[in-house]
C-alpha cells in the first residue's frame, strides 16, 4: 500500500528537494498543498499534492523552448 500521508516538515521537504525550513514560505508564497491543524503541530501533505504541486512548479519554471 503507498503512503496515505506524509508528516512533518523534514518528510514533506526530502519528497520535493527543499530544505525543511522552507516549508511554511512555499505554503504562503507559492501554495505548497501543505497543512497543519489549527496552524498548529507537523505539516501534513498528500503524496499525490505534493506530485501535482511539482509538476506545476517544472512547467512554471522550465525555459519556454524558441519555435
Amino acid at each position: 500500500m503507498s503512503e496515505l500521508l506524509i508528516k512533518g516538515a523534514a518528510a514533506i521537504a526530502r519528497e520535493i528537494g527543499e530544505n525543511r525550513n522552507t516549508i511554511p514560505k512555499l505554503v504562503e508564497e507559492e501554495g505548497l498543498p501543505a497543512w497543519r491543524r489549527d496552524g498548529q503541530g507537523p505539516w501534513k501533505a498528500l503524496p499525490e499534492d505534493l506530485t501535482k504541486w511539482l509538476r506545476e512548479q517544472r512547467t512554471k519554471h522550465i525555459p519556454k523552448t524558441r519555435q
